[in-house]
C-alpha cells in the first residue's frame, strides 16, 4: 500500500468539472493530494513547482491550445499525463497519444471508477516501463561486463591490429609521403595515399624497387647507393633528392629511413619523403638577396669612390674647355675625354641602380607613354624581321619614379628580347602595360610585395628561351649569353626594380620564348621641382664666400678653381672638423658645399654641428648618390639643396648661384616684411 499521498493535478477551466473530478478522486481514494487550476500557464507552473505524480489535462483551455499545452507539459515533467476532453474522437486521441499523453478519456464517460481505473493503468504501465528500463540497464551492464571480458581476452590478439591501424591512420594523416620496406632487400611494401597525390602515379608504381625510377635521373644512383649502404649497416638514412611531381616536373624532398628492430634484429624499415621545395626556394631567395645586398654594397661603395675620381676628370676637363677658345686645337681631345668621362658616369649610375640607390630625379611617369617614347629611341636597333606589338593601356596610375631609369629597364628588356630571337628567322615581341592585382603576398629577389594593385610592364618574346641554369644567372652582374658585349644589363634592371619596391617575374623554357614581368607600385602624383636654369651670376659672386668641404683633394681643387673663376672667394676643408674650425675662425660665409660621406665626421653629422655655429647658413650636400638618397639621409636637417657628383664646372657654378640668389631673395623679403 502506498503510504505517501498520491499527488494529482487537474488543469481544466470548467469549475463544475473540476469539482466533479475532485469528488470522484477523493471518493475513490482518501490517500490523495489534489490541486486544480483553470488555465494552462498556471498548470505548467504547478507542474514545475509541485511535481505531481499524475496530471489530468483538459485540451480546451482559454489561454493555451490543448496539444500545445500537452507538449509543454510533457517537456516540463516526467509525470504521466491523462488527457480528458468533452468532445472526443479517435483522431484527437491518436494525436494526443503521439504527443506524449499516457491515456485519453472523454468527460461523458468519466466517473470515479473509470478515472481511478485509468490512473491505476497509467501507474501500472509506468511501473512496467520502469521495470523494463531497469531490466534493460541490467542487461546492458551484463553486456558491458561480458564485452569487457571479451576485450580482455582479445587484447593480446588485437594489439598488433590496433597498432597497425593507428600507424596507417597516422601515415595517411601526416603531410608527408610515408613508406615501409622489407629488410634486408629494401623493397617498398607500403606507401600512403600522399604518394599518389604527390608524384601523380599509382601507389603500386612505388612497390618493390620501382620507386627509384621516380627519383630524378641525376640523383638516382646516389640515392640507390646510400639506401643500400644504410641497409647493410642498419643505420638511419637521410638524403635530399628530387622526386617526380604530379605536374610533370621534380620537387626537392628529404628522404629519411629508420630501421625497426625486434630482439636486436632489424626486421623492417620505415621512412618518409618530406617536401623541401618551398624551403629550397626560400633558401635560394635568401641567398640571392644576400648576394645582391653584398654585391650591391660593394657596387655602391665603388660607385661613390669612382664618382669622386670622375669629379676630378669631368670637372677639370670642363673647366679647361671653358678657358680655351673655340678654335683651339686641343678642344677636340678634351671633348673626347669629357665624353668618355660622361660615359663612365653613366656606368656609375648603372652601378648605383644595381645597388638600389639609383632614383636621381623623381617625377610623375606615365608608363605606357614612356614605353612608346623609348621605342622611338631604339626602334632602329631592332631588326626589321622582328614584329613588335604594343598592348599598352592608357589611363594607368602614375609612377612616382626616375623616368630615365624606367627607360633603362624598357631598353634592356626590348634589346634582350630581340637578341633572344635567332637572326635566321622572323620573330615577335609583345610589350604590354596594365594594372595587375596581386591577391597573395609575393616574395621575389627584388622585394616582398603585399597584396594589392601594381603597374605591370611585360616584354614577351618567342625566342630561344632559357634553361633553369641560365635563368638562375640572368640577374648576376656582367653575366651574358652573348658572344660580345658585357654589362650590368638585367642586374641593373633588378636593382632599379628593387629600389622602386617592385618585383621581377621570369617565365621561360628552352625553345618556348621568355616573358619578363615588372611589377611596380603606383604612386601618388608628386609636385615636380623646377629645373635649375643658367643664372647671370653678376654681382652675387663678387663678394660671396664659399666653403668647400670634401676629403678628396681632386674634388676640392676642381670646385675651388670653378668657383673662383666665377668670382667667388673659396676656402677648402678636408674634414668636417676642419670645416668647423674654419667657420669659427674665418667669420661669415655665404654658402657651404659639403660632401655627405667623409671619414671622422660624416656630412650629416657635420650639418648638425654647423647649425649650432650658424643656424641660417645655406648648406649644399654633395654626393655621388642620387638626390633621393641624399634627401632620405638628411631628412629633418635644414639643408638648402643637393649637388650630384660628378659635376662639371659650369653645373657647379649654376647650382651655387641658384641657391645664393634664393637665399638672398628670402632675406630681402624677410627684411622688407
Amino acid at each position: 500500500m502506498r503510504s505517501i499521498p498520491l499527488r494529482i493535478l487537474l488543469i481544466d477551466d470548467d469549475p463544475v468539472d473540476r469539482e466533479l473530478v475532485r469528488y470522484q478522486l477523493l471518493g475513490s481514494n482518501e490517500n490523495i493530494e489534489y490541486q486544480a487550476t483553470d488555465n494552462g500557464q498556471k498548470g505548467l507552473d504547478l507542474i514545475r513547482s509541485w511535481n505531481p505524480d499524475c496530471v489530468l489535462l483538459d485540451l480546451n483551455l482559454p489561454d493555451l491550445q490543448g496539444l500545445e499545452l500537452l507538449r509543454k507539459a510533457v517537456k516540463s515533467s516526467q509525470s504521466p499525463i491523462i488527457v480528458i476532453t468533452a468532445h472526443g474522437s479517435e483522431e484527437i486521441a491518436a494525436e494526443a497519444m503521439r504527443n506524449g499523453a499516457a491515456d485519453y478519456l472523454t468527460k461523458g464517460t468519466l466517473n470515479g471508477k473509470t478515472l481511478a481505473h485509468s490512473i491505476e493503468r497509467v501507474f501500472e504501465r509506468e511501473a512496467l516501463r520502469r521495470q523494463v528500463e531497469e531490466q534493460r540497464l541490467h542487461i546492458e551492464e551484463r553486456n558491458r561486463e561480458l564485452e569487457a571480458g571479451l576485450v580482455r581476452e582479445r587484447a593480446a590478439r588485437t594489439a598488433a591490429e590496433e597498432s597497425e591501424n593507428r600507424y596507417r591512420t597516422l601515415a595517411e594523416a601526416i603531410p608527408q609521403i610515408v613508406w615501409s620496406a622489407c629488410h634486408p632487400g629494401g623493397e617498398f611494401d607500403y606507401v600512403n595515399e600522399r604518394w599518389g597525390r604527390t608524384t601523380g602515379t599509382a601507389n603500386i608504381d612505388a612497390l618493390g624497387h620501382q620507386w627509384l625510377q621516380l627519383v630524378h635521373p641525376e640523383d638516382r644512383r646516389r640515392i640507390a647507393e646510400k639506401w643500400s649502404s644504410s641497409r647493410a649497416r642498419c643505420v638511419q638514412l637521410e638524403a635530399e633528392c628530387r622526386l617526380h611531381a604530379a605536374d610533370g616536373g621534380y620537387r626537392w624532398n628529404l628522404l629519411r629511413a629508420v630501421p625497426v628492430t625486434k630482439d636486436w634484429e632489424t626486421v623492417k624499415w620505415l621512412g618518409t619523403f618530406t617536401d623541401l621545395e618551398e624551403q629550397k626556394r626560400a633558401e635560394q631567395l635568401l641567398g640571392q638577396r644576400q648576394k645582391l645586398e653584398s654585391i650591391g654594397l660593394l657596387a655602391g661603395g665603388i660607385a661613390h669612390d669612382f664618382n669622386n675620381l670622375l669629379v676630378g676628370i669631368i670637372g677639370a676637363v670642363s673647366y679647361t674647355l671653358d678657358l680655351l677658345p673655340g678654335d683651339h686645337e686641343g678642344r677636340s681631345m678634351l671633348e673626347l675625354a669629357l665624353n668618355s668621362g660622361e660615359r663612365a658616369a653613366h656606368l656609375v649610375r648603372q652601378m648605383l641602380a644595381y645597388a638600389g640607390k639609383g632614383r636621381f630625379v623623381v617625377e610623375n611617369v606615365d608608363l605606357s607613354e614612356l614605353v612608346h617614347k623609348t621605342w622611338e629611341l631604339i626602334r632602329a636597333s631592332i631588326p626589321s624581321s622582328i614584329q613588335v606589338q604594343f598592348l599598352t593601356r592608357s589611363g594607368l596610375p602614375v609612377l612616382e619614379t626616375d623616368a630615365s631609369q624606367i627607360e633603362q629597364i624598357i631598353m634592356n628588356l626590348l634589346i634582350n628580347a630581340a637578341e633572344a630571337i635567332p637572326s635566321d628567322r622572323a620573330g615577335r615581341i609583345i610589350v604590354r602595360t596594365d594594372v595587375e592585382r596581386i591577391a597573395e603576398p609575393l616574395s621575389n629577389v627584388a622585394s616582398d610585395l603585399e597584396p594589392g594593385n601594381y603597374l605591370l610592364l611585360e616584354v614577351r618574346d618567342d625566342g630561344c628561351g632559357m634553361d633553369e641554369a641560365t635563368k638562375a644567372k640572368i640577374f648576376d652582374p656582367f653575366f651574358t649569353t652573348k658572344f660580345t658585349g658585357r654589362g650590368l644589363g638585367l642586374a641593373a634592371v633588378q636593382g632599379i626594380v628593387r629600389n622602386n619596391r617592385g618585383a621581377v617575374l621570369v617565365e621561360t623554357a628552352p625553345d618556348k620564348g621568355t616573358s619578363l614581368k615588372i611589377l611596380l607600385p603606383p604612386g601618388a602624383p608628386v609636385a615636380v621641382a623646377p629645373n635649375v636654369v643658367p643664372i647671370d651670376e653678376g654681382k652675387m659672386s663678387e663678394a660671396a664666400r664659399v666653403l668647400v668641404v670634401d676629403d678628396e683633394a681632386a674634388v676640392l681643387d676642381v670646385a675651388k678653381c670653378a668657383l673662383e673663376r666665377a668670382g667667388y672667394q673659396v676656402q677648402t676643408a678636408a674634414t668636417g672638423l676642419q670645416a668647423l674650425e674654419v667657420l669659427r675662425s674665418s667669420g661669415h660665409f655665404g654658402l657651404i658645399l659639403l660632401d655627405m660621406s667623409m671619414p671622422e665626421m660624416s656630412g650629416i653629422d657635420a650639418v648638425t654641428e654647423i647649425r649650432a655655429v650658424n643656424p641660417n647658413l645655406p648648406i649644399l650636400l654633395c654626393s655621388g648618390y642620387s638626390e633621393v638618397e641624399m634627401r632620405k639621409r638628411s631628412e629633418g636637417l635644414a639643408v638648402s639643396g643637393f649637388v650630384q657628383k660628378p659635376f662639371t664646372a659650369k653645373s657647379l657654378r649654376e647650382k651655387v648661384a641658384f641657391h645664393l640668389r634664393a637665399t638672398h631673395s628670402t632675406l630681402r623679403s624677410q627684411t622688407a616684411g
